[in-house]
């Protein structure tokens, strides 16, 4: 895996609850963010909005499990602007809504 790709993935990894902006990420790369975005798309077949969502939902999972709090703070704790918008990525992406991905792993 190329290095610098390795650190951008790491970053976003670490820190895909917070407010996780292109032109932060494109720092961590040491890259313009149009060049970023080019290199980005070029290494992972994605852009990066689209690996965003998919750190986010993946961290949205974890806490769904994990914790017993609201689908709504979930939603912004795990860097979701919205919660239309939460509900709408993370039915992309897993094919169930939040609260029956928790059921599923957390039944009664």
């Amino acid at each position: 895996l190329n290095s610098r790709l390795e650190r951008v993935l790491t970053f976003m990894e670490e820190n895909c609850g917070d407010h996780l902006e292109l032109t932060s990420v494109a720092k961590v790369a040491h890259l313009s963010p149009s060049a970023f975005s080019k290199f980005f798309h070029k290494m992972t077949g994605k852009t990066f909005v689209a690996h965003r969502n998919v750190c986010r939902v993946r961290e949205a999972c974890r806490l769904l499990i994990q914790t017993d709090n609201s689908v709504t703070e979930i939603a912004y704790r795990s860097g979701f602007a919205n919660l239309a918008n939460f509900n709408r990525q993370f039915l992309r992406e897993k094919r169930i809504t939040p609260l029956k991905y928790r059921r599923l792993h957390n039944p009664p």
